[in-house]
């Protein structure tokens, strides 16, 4: 859940990784469902996908856009923003490489203006784009430096022959930044297998 709207009442935010966008099946779609002070209602829920205006790439079959999502203030304007999981988005000839979605919050809710998009061959963000990476099989957003701007973890299991690997992006009143790149091998001790590492985060 998260204020999107900045009007003290949370909307309920839903990953719909399998929807159909178009003529593409699983696609995927993120759905705001609006906090009202008698309840939740349906009417005014926003609908976002990869067609969406301002909303980077473009739907293609099998994304899965919201496979993994969460909600909070990335850019400290008291307005909670989303991040979203493509984990199976192709691009570079290759597939599911796998790619990060931010959608921000404004007065009117959530919204494709102003969103970014990464993977992992985006400037700054450590490793490259490969196949069958999946980055952003699993998001969170924690506020890591107590600057009251929450920071993105993307989990990555399938990175490095499943070794797996945390990418970390700082939130700013731009949005996020990548910064860091924490490795299984780098946590590694002889009692722990070198798998899966990122495969949950705690929120």
């Amino acid at each position: 859940m998260g204020d999107t709207n900045g009007n003290g009442l949370a909307e309920v935010i839903v990953g719909w990784p399998i929807s159909t966008v178009g003529a593409c099946d699983d696609a995927g779609a993120v759905v705001s469902i609006v906090g009202r002070s008698s309840g939740l209602s349906a009417s005014g829920a926003r609908i976002l996908h990869q067609n969406t205006p301002g909303v980077p790439e473009v739907a293609e079959t099998g994304d899965h856009f919201g496979a993994s999502i969460a909600a909070g203030d990335v850019t400290g304007d008291g307005r909670a923003d989303v991040v979203v999981g493509v984990p199976e988005e192709n691009k570079y000839d290759r597939v599911n490489v796998g790619a990060l979605t931010l959608l921000k919050g404004s007065s009117v809710g959530l919204t494709g203006v102003g969103s970014q998009y990464f993977d992992q061959n985006t400037t700054g963000v450590p490793g490259t784009a490969e196949t069958n990476d999946r980055f952003g099989d699993v998001v969170t957003l924690l506020d890591l430096n107590g600057d009251g701007k929450r920071d993105a973890a993307v989990g990555d299991r399938w990175e490095d022959s499943d070794r797996g690997t945390v990418t970390l992006f700082r939130g700013s009143s731009t949005g996020l930044t990548p910064t860091e790149l924490i490795t299984a091998a780098g946590l590694s001790t002889p009692e722990i297998q070198l798998f899966a590492f990122g495969g949950s985060i705690a929120q």
